[in-house]
């Protein structure tokens, strides 16, 4: 007889997520991802629980790629699930966008105790400080994969 201690089953819904660009993403901060909004044919897996607001972004910049090799890194073409109904809170990795320009970014949402930041985790960027009311926090990022080679 075989023991299997070490197999359990997995009770997790896995929900398929449309992966949008990074313009629509700032462009329907209030609203849902549709059918419209997404590439093609492309969405992502996650067992993560998400709202049904919740969107993937391909990882572009290499902003978010942690070259000392920390505990996270983002490299580019992986994918993030991003969910604009979950609270954004220190140490959460964010997407934020300047209603200025409507550009988005994907960082890491840190603070020195007086200021909020958006800091990458590649050291040859700078941190963003958040020191005024035109940078908006759009979604928190709850999961990521990578595509393996």
């Amino acid at each position: 007889q075989i023991n299997d201690t070490n197999v359990s089953t997995n009770t997790r819904r896995i929900t398929s997520i449309p992966r949008i660009s990074w313009v629509k993403a700032g462009e329907f901060e209030c609203s849902n991802a549709t059918d419209e909004t997404c590439e093609p044919d492309y969405y992502v897996e996650t067992a993560v629980r998400v709202s049904s607001r919740a969107y993937a972004l391909s990882v572009a910049p290499a902003s978010m790629t942690d070259l000392d090799c920390g505990k996270y890194s983002f490299p580019e073409g992986s994918d993030i699930i991003c969910d604009p109904d979950k609270e954004c809170t220190i140490g959460s990795f964010v997407i934020a966008k300047d209603i200025r320009t409507q550009k988005t970014t994907f960082k890491k949402l840190t603070s020195d105790g007086l200021q909020l930041y958006l800091t990458p985790l590649n050291k040859r960027y700078n941190p963003i400080p958040i020191d005024n009311e035109y940078i908006r926090l759009i979604a928190k990022v709850v999961d990521t994969s990578i595509d393996l080679p």
